[in-house]
């Protein structure tokens, strides 16, 4: 049986979906390539997922004998070096002495993130960090987070079920739990070179004294085809205690993909917050990323 059949892009890189819109897995098929690049030493370089390997394929079903012969299109990558320094340069300007020296706290973080692939529907992800603040002096804020996530017949929806826990030291050296249940939306899109993701996170404060809600929105667009990776991330938090947005936090980034698993790089983030009734910018925060997915 000769087929067309096009890539669809997914992290497991071994799913393909035709022109009516079925989705084959090549878990199921024992390959042949047609042309002088092989399918196994494409898998062990990151950089060349399975939509970027040879133009014709033909594969054979393992358990059915059925053949179907496969059409690819290699993705053209974008590459504009002064666009790339252009993004560095606004990055690294940051951290210029007056930045550093400004009228705010200033915060040192550490992240790591985790995510596992269960399955086409399900993804189990994770992340622990820990915080360094008043002027990088005072090591008084731990967080964690886990959480399953469910990705529905639309590529572009999917929803999470999470869950966090937040540890603060107060000045008497008393450290304080908060736990946060949530529930997020999310959704996903691309436009050009630029991928943006914007989640919906309604989640429940629970405190020793008190307990209350917030709405959480958080819009993330970034440039994965390009070098370093730039991103840029705008988080806003609605508190129902107050009744109003509280707090905006602007974030900029780079990553850098080690192999297939790792990736990792530096961002910096800034925070305004409303007090009294006007807006003051509170927190400057340098950070560090390691990301493994499997």
């Amino acid at each position: 049986i000769n087929r067309t059949v096009y890539v669809l892009h997914n992290r497991t890189n071994h799913l393909l979906l035709t022109n009516d819109q079925e989705i084959i897995d090549l878990r199921h098929f024992r390959c042949k390539i047609t042309d002088k690049q092989t399918l196994e030493s494409a898998y062990r370089n990151p950089s060349f997922p399975i939509r970027c390997l040879a133009s014709k394929l033909t594969m054979v079903s393992q358990k059915t004998g059925m053949q179907i012969r496969v059409s690819m299109k290699q993705r053209k990558v974008f590459k504009t070096p002064a666009f790339t320094m252009t993004l560095i340069f606004l990055f690294f300007g940051f951290l210029q002495p007056s930045a550093l020296y400004a009228a705010t706290d200033t915060s040192l973080r550490t992240d790591l993130n985790f995510n596992y692939t269960i399955s086409e529907r399900f993804t189990s992800t994770s992340y622990a960090f820990i915080q360094i603040n008043d002027h990088v002096s005072d090591f008084n804020y731990f967080e964690w987070g886990t959480g399953l996530q469910y990705q529905t017949s639309w590529k572009w929806l999917s929803f999470l079920l999470f869950y966090q826990q937040g540890y603060s030291r107060d000045e008497e050296d008393n450290w304080t739990l908060e736990h946060r249940p949530s529930i997020n939306v999310n959704t996903t899109g691309a436009f050009y070179i630029f991928k943006i993701s914007n989640q919906i996170r309604y989640e429940y404060r629970i405190n020793q004294d008190w307990d209350d809600y917030r709405i959480k929105n958080t819009l993330v667009v970034s440039t994965p085809e390009i070098f370093l990776q730039p991103s840029f991330c705008w988080e806003l938090y609605y508190e129902n205690h107050d009744k109003d947005i509280m707090l905006h936090r602007f974030k900029l980034g780079i990553a850098k993909n080690i192999n297939e698993h790792v990736s990792l790089g530096p961002y910096i983030r800034f925070d305004f917050g409303k007090v009294d009734n006007d807006w003051k910018f509170t927190r400057q925060l340098f950070g560090f990323h390691v990301t493994i997915k499997y």
